[in-house]
């Protein structure tokens, strides 16, 4: 009996022996072995096809609408009159300034006529001042009758032309009065500043003139530019067409007058290139480029054709919006030049049957190449702006920097530090992995 029982203890820890030492030793983990595969990764946006820019119509005046010249949705041509603006008080102040500039002129050769009979200053001050004083008599009178034709405008005895005749009058007749006056109260000035400089009165004779002349002159100059900016504001009373297209819109349709600065007439210009506008995701605009050939699919008629473009602009703001969540986003614009060639499968359909505003389905390619070595986003993590992977050597895990050349919201593309058939943990997501750890797969 006692031998039974000798015999039966040393299998029982034999026994034990046996599965302690089967134990396995090292950390249970999901590992990846590295292969060198195709990649391609794509975004995919709405787009709009577009026949040309819009252009925009500003008015560079102001004042009423007189006429407007075209409908939505007509074809004009470049020069085209748009929209005319009223150019009447423009012209009034044109023809002051241009009387104005023939009195100076006047008063410039009468200077030299006085100068050539040596007439004295004191002698030509008395004749500004007697002009000075008919000025201002006609100005006078002129407030008079405007106050007059005032009463009888707005109780409709006289018509708004003999109203705005009587207005341009009284400006023609203040300007004559400021200007005598102006020229009276500053050659007066510099009478006296003469008389107190001790010169005799040969020098005082020729400098005075002298000055007269040169302020005459300034006048004269400040008329003719007065002038000049006059006529570029009443050819801008004629708005035309910048480019040949289509009106889409007349935002003063209804209105009576402009603004300097408003927008009067859109235009979406006709051109021969086909483009398609997108906006995409700022997130992804760093992967763009201009030149990078994009992928265009049209559905129409109930027929689907495939054609390509290339990127010929990407704007370089954002504008933010919401996403179909109501989550803020940015938006960054990308322009697309579609090719000439029409390469779609299905003849029945294609390039020819698209027009201004359709919509189609862009498909940008952000990554592509035919052999690549991708490792899944879990499998690494970042110290130091540096990233990581844990490669298994010898059952043990090897800290191992790599470079990263494209991410993706599953996999990344790996340039330097891994090869073909390294083995690495698939999550290095563990507080329990850290260099040096010895592991064992799952």
């Amino acid at each position: 009996m006692k031998k039974g029982v000798l015999i039966v203890i040393p299998i029982l820890i034999l026994a034990a022996a046996g599965i302690f030492l089967a134990k396995p030793k090292g950390l249970k983990i999901e590992t990846y072995t590295i292969k060198k595969e195709a990649v391609k990764d794509v975004y995919k946006e709405d787009g709009v096809v577009s026949f040309g820019d819009t252009q925009s119509i500003l008015s560079k005046v102001s004042g009423s609408i007189l006429s407007i010249e075209v409908e939505e949705n007509q074809e004009v041509k470049k020069g085209d009159v748009l929209i005319t603006i009223d150019s009447r008080e423009l012209v009034s102040q044109k023809e002051m300034l241009i009387a104005n500039k023939s009195g100076l002129t006047a008063k410039k050769e009468e200077s030299d006529i006085q100068r050539l009979m040596s007439a004295s200053p004191t002698e030509y001050l008395k004749n500004v001042r007697q002009g000075l004083e008919t000025a201002q008599i006609a100005y006078e009178t002129a407030q008079t009758d405007l106050s007059a034709k005032q009463e009888l405008f707005n109780s409709g005895a006289i018509s708004k032309a003999e109203f705005d005749l009587s207005r341009t009058n009284l400006e023609n007749a203040k300007n004559t009065f400021e200007s005598s006056k102006n020229r009276y109260q500053g050659a007066e000035s510099y009478l006296n500043e003469l008389k107190k400089s001790g010169l005799s009165e040969k020098e005082i004779n020729t400098k005075f003139y002298e000055s007269i002349d040169k302020q005459i002159d300034a006048n004269i100059a400040s008329n003719d530019e007065q002038i000049k900016q006059l006529d570029l504001k009443i050819a801008d009373c004629t708005i035309t067409a910048l480019a040949d297209g289509i009106v889409s819109s007349i935002p003063v349709k209804g209105m009576t007058g402009v603004t300097a600065g408003i927008e009067v007439v859109r235009i979406n210009e006709n051109s021969s290139k086909l483009q398609v506008k997108s906006k995409v995701l700022s997130d992804i605009v760093p992967y763009l480029n201009v030149g990078d050939e994009v992928v265009l699919k049209f559905e129409f008629r109930g027929k689907e054709f495939e054609t390509t473009g290339k990127i010929s602009k990407i704007y370089d703001f954002a504008n933010e919006g919401k996403s179909a969540l109501g989550l803020n986003e940015y938006r960054v614009d990308v322009v697309i030049d579609i090719d000439n060639v029409d390469n779609s499968d299905n003849k029945e359909i294609g390039l020819k049957d698209i027009k201004n505003g359709y919509s189609t389905e862009v498909e940008y390619k952000l990554f592509s190449s035919d052999s690549v070595i991708t490792v899944p986003v879990s499998a690494l993590f970042e110290e130091d702006n540096k990233n990581y992977v844990f490669k298994i050597e010898n059952s043990k895990l090897v800290k191992t920097e790599v470079k990263i050349d494209y991410t993706s919201s599953t996999f990344s593309v790996i340039s330097e530090g891994l090869s073909e058939g390294d083995e690495i943990a698939a999550i290095a997501d563990n507080e329990k992995l850290s260099d040096g750890v010895k592991v064992i797969k799952k």
